[in-house]
């Protein structure tokens, strides 16, 4: 049996209750790739296919060292993302179905940053 629509409403806003400030944790960055990636994934299968068809070592290097490249892009944007604090700013009013634009503030990283990241050279933070 499903539940009810006040139920599922209600489970929804106990899981993401309203919020003044937003750290950004594991639970809320989705990280999609763009056109670009897809492409990116799509040569790279191309590449892998035309080396096992071949058997070319080279290419079998190069398909891997795309999709490593892709993975690594992947965690240094979710690296770049954990910990921002997002703080709404006020904003004018706007009539239905007009444009609006959302203005939030940054509160930076609430985490020190290893010094070969940061370029301070010094990973003691970490």
């Amino acid at each position: 049996m499903w539940p009810s629509p006040s139920r599922l409403r209600q489970w929804w806003l106990n899981r993401l209750p309203c919020e003044t400030s937003c750290t950004l944790t594991q639970r809320r960055i989705y990280l999609l790739p763009t056109r670009f990636g897809w492409t990116l994934l799509l040569v790279a299968a191309a590449i892998w296919l035309g080396a096992l068809n071949y058997s070319v070592s080279l290419a079998y290097a190069l398909a891997f060292w795309l999709v490593a490249l892709l993975l690594v892009a992947v965690l240094m944007a979710y690296r770049q993302l954990v910990s921002l604090q997002l703080t709404p700013q006020s904003s004018e009013p706007v009539f239905a179905g007009g444009e609006h634009a959302v203005h939030a503030a940054d509160q930076g990283h609430t985490r020190p940053w290893p010094g070969h990241l940061a370029g301070t050279g010094d990973a003691a933070g970490w």
